[in-house]
């Protein structure tokens, strides 16, 4: 995904697709949160009526069904919350209680008398703050609300049911106040999301390149301990194939044929294991020199960032060393593992450096039915 800039005024992602997955994600955090900022309206525009009686008496009546009118479309709106529209319209649902709220202040004061118009203007100062600084609403349209109220206010205070000049002065002063510092605090909160977005967005990728870069060395289960625990990852296994190959009078070899042709034939016979370790899913350790080794049973395919130890390596190291050439030698273990499915002959009892006597056998090869 482009990681697009953020137009300055909008706020908008330049890019579309980011724009489409930063609602995507959002959404589903405002339904708690905007259940909370119009619970908090819901309440709020409910006390206020415990005014009225005192400050616009003469109209008490039609504000409280104003006022019922604007708790309907609370109670509506947390309903939506819970329903796909407002994944769809979360927006234009959000938009229209600024709206219409702040319509309900206006009318309750172009129809009162002038203590209403005196008081009620402070309502305004608060659906303000609700609008830029508690409502999801992009920052365009939170401060198109805002300017909306300011505006309704100076055609009440101006045209409509006009009040004294210094009165509407003062009272346009602190509404621009108002306007002005909860515009400040809300662009910044919603800038600040969504650079936190696309931060997010490049730790998420970035992370998606490691965990790829790991499942390329390391098997998933691995992997998920890793990331997990985040320490160094060492199992234990009860059973493991162990193989050496050592190439027979390898210093003899190389010392009559050149570099090129030395590395030529070890590129071939490595070659060749290393197509015999896919075919049969075995894991490739490591090459020494002329040395190949290979492991059964223990990590996974293609991971080449393993190594193997303990007595069995040590073992399994010992049989080719002391094997015989073009033979494959292994343990009593080993041959107890396999006798039902290849055929041995032993090859009897022999001293094994660091090891002491040992009853080793030759594998034959398999047999054409298991025994």
């Amino acid at each position: 995904m482009e990681f697009g800039e953020l137009h300055p005024l909008t706020l908008a992602f330049r890019s579309r697709e980011m724009e489409r997955e930063y609602w995507t994600r959002r959404v589903p955090r405002m339904r708690g949160r905007t259940v909370i900022a119009v619970g908090l309206v819901l309440v709020l525009y409910t006390a206020f009526g415990l005014l009225d009686p005192w400050i616009v008496p003469e109209i008490v009546r039609q504000a409280w069904l104003i006022r019922g009118l604007v708790l309907a479309l609370c109670a509506a709106l947390i309903l939506a919350t819970r329903t796909r529209l407002f994944a769809r319209a979360h927006q234009l649902l959000l938009l229209s209680l600024p709206l219409l709220g702040g319509l309900g202040i206006l009318a309750i004061m172009s129809a009162s008398g002038e203590t209403g118009r005196l008081l009620y203007y402070v309502g305004l100062i608060l659906a303000i703050m609700w609008t830029l600084l508690f409502a999801d609403l992009r920052f365009p349209l939170a401060l198109g609300a805002s300017v909306y109220l300011v505006v309704g206010y100076e055609l009440i205070a101006l045209v409509i049911s006009p009040l004294p000049l210094p009165v509407v002065v003062n009272n346009t002063f602190f509404l621009t106040g108002a306007l002005m510092m909860a515009s400040f605090s809300g662009y910044t909160r919603e800038r600040a999301e969504r650079v936190n977005f696309r931060q997010s967005l490049v730790i998420e990728q970035e992370r998606r390149k490691s965990e790829e870069l790991l499942l390329n060395i390391l098997p998933r289960e691995v992997t998920e301990q890793l990331k997990s625990s985040g320490g160094t990852v060492a199992r234990s296994f009860a059973e493991a194939s162990i193989l050496f190959a050592d190439i027979v009078g390898f210093t003899t070899l190389s010392a009559r044929m050149g570099a090129e042709e030395t590395v030529g034939m070890l590129n071939r016979v490595f070659s060749f294991f290393d197509s015999l370790v896919d075919k049969y899913e075995v894991e490739k350790i490591r090459t020494i020199g002329d040395n190949y080794m290979v492991v059964a049973g223990v990590i996974g395919r293609k991971k080449f960032q393993y190594d193997v130890w303990g007595e069995a390596v040590n073992t399994a190291s010992r049989m080719e060393s002391h094997g015989l050439p073009g033979q494959i030698q292994v343990t009593a273990a080993a041959h107890e593992l396999i006798r039902g499915s290849f055929r041995c002959r032993p090859r009897g009892r022999i001293s094994v450096k660091g090891i002491g006597p040992m009853d080793t056998w030759l594998l034959l090869g398999r047999r054409e039915e298991p025994a």
